[in-house]
């Protein structure tokens, strides 16, 4: 039986949250600091995979090969060093053949140096394009950065070759036109950058080509293994 001046009761449980001291509620917070971090890290979690919903993109490295780098920087080599030689020799030669310098030399060596390393890129990307589907699942596809790392490379050899197509036809005018230019006969400067052309931009035809009968393929395999959706009324 309690009286008028009697304090209150406390209630059931409430005594031992009151006296909880901030010692006993800091080590308690440090107890949940690990839940907490470890859910903040579930959270943050970017998974590498793409859901079945959409086609996944292959974490592929996009650039060449050391060894095509290699290859690539050995081919412009071997066309730098005749075009400085014959650079040097036409500023110390006496002029030849009609009062002019023979020009078709340092053109072609020239072209040869500009154009070696970026073709050799763009068949070696052609060729990594023609062997995808012997190492990769075929429902994966291949990342933008993959498809498109050749098209730089394939224009800049084209150019330089139609460059030098056109200097050859400037050689074919003069010499057909009587005035010499030091590029005659020409034709052997025409063929040359056809030929680059014809190389640099169907190995890019053929290259994109592939990319897009692999990726049309990795979106029918995704689409067959994805779960048939509810049947409509």
């Amino acid at each position: 039986m309690t009286t008028r001046d009697d304090p209150p009761a406390p209630a059931a449980g409430g005594g031992a949250e009151a006296d909880a001291s901030p010692g006993a509620r800091g080590t308690q917070d440090s107890q949940d600091a690990p839940d907490a971090h470890e859910a903040h890290e579930a959270v943050s979690f970017v998974p590498t995979e793409i859901p079945d919903d959409g086609p996944a993109f292959v974490p592929a490295e996009h650039g060449p090969t050391q060894t095509v780098r290699i290859i690539g920087a050995v081919l412009s080599g071997l066309g730098a060093l005749p075009a400085l030689w014959e650079l040097m020799r036409l500023l110390t030669a006496a002029p030849t053949r009609g009062g002019v310098h023979d020009l078709s030399g340092l053109f072609a060596w020239s072209a040869l140096a500009l154009c070696g390393y970026s073709l050799v890129i763009t068949l070696a990307q052609w060729r990594r394009a023609m062997r995808w589907p012997r190492d990769r699942d075929p429902r994966e596809r291949p990342a933008h950065l993959l498809r498109d790392a050749h098209t730089l490379h394939a224009f800049w050899a084209a150019g330089v070759g139609g460059s030098l197509a056109l200097v050859g036809l400037l050689g074919m005018w003069s010499a057909y036109d009587g005035n010499l230019s030091g590029l005659e006969p020409g034709w052997h400067l025409l063929l040359p950058g056809v030929a680059v052309i014809g190389v640099a931009l169907g190995a890019k035809h053929r290259t994109d080509q592939r990319w897009e009968e692999i990726e049309v393929g990795a979106l029918r395999a995704r689409s067959q293994d994805a779960p048939p959706g509810p049947d409509l009324p």
